[in-house]
This record gives C-alpha cells, sequence and structure tokens, in this order.
C-alpha cells in the first residue's frame, strides 16, 4: 500500500493511518516520528484539530485549528531540534528561489 504525501513549505510528510480511535492521521516527515504531526476529531460536534508532538518530550507542542498551521510547527521543530534529519527531509523549489 503506497501512502500519501503532502508538502509543507520545505518538507514531504507521509500521511500514516492512526491506531488510535481518536486521531484520525499522522503525518511524519522524518521516517521515525521524532516529530509529527497528529490529525484528531475532538468535541461533541467532531471539530478536526491538529496536534503536534516529539519525542523528546511528553507534553503535546501545539494545538492548531488548520494542517498548514500544524505542518509549519513540525518543521520548524524539525528543524531546532534535528537540523541533519531536517536536511536530509527537505526539499528545493525551484521556482521559489527564482
Amino acid at each position: 500500500m503506497k501512502l500519501e504525501t503532502i508538502n509543507s513549505s520545505h518538507l514531504t510528510w507521509t500521511i500514516h493511518p492512526s491506531q488510535y480511535s481518536d486521531v484520525s492521521e499522522v503525518y511524519c516527515a522524518d521516517g521515525d516520528g521524532l516529530v509529527s504531526v497528529n490529525k484528531r476529531l475532538s468535541g461533541v460536534y467532531c471539530v478536526t484539530c491538529y496536534y503536534v508532538t516529539c519525542d523528546f518530550s511528553e507534553a503535546i507542542q501545539g494545538i492548531y485549528a488548520t494542517l498548514e498551521e500544524a505542518l509549519a510547527k513540525g518543521e520548524a521543530l524539525l528543524q531546532e531540534y534535528y537540523p541533519e534529519i531536517y536536511e536530509e527531509a527537505m526539499f528545493w523549489d525551484e521556482e521559489a528561489q527564482s
């Protein structure tokens, strides 16, 4: 089964189905889940939110209303705490640089 992907500003995130009932998808850019974005259906009205987790902390690193905000936070955390992995996972948008 081929997994879907989505791009943030500099990283490609792989979308994994979740094994937990309250999380429907997990986004991972580094391949090991050092930093992950989790899509959660919450509340009475099933409002979708996204939260960011890291392997270096048990605390949630942020809760966001949009996927774009959550991916940006995940990207920033990966760059700050795992710069070598961030650079390996990074893609370059040739059009944006010209």
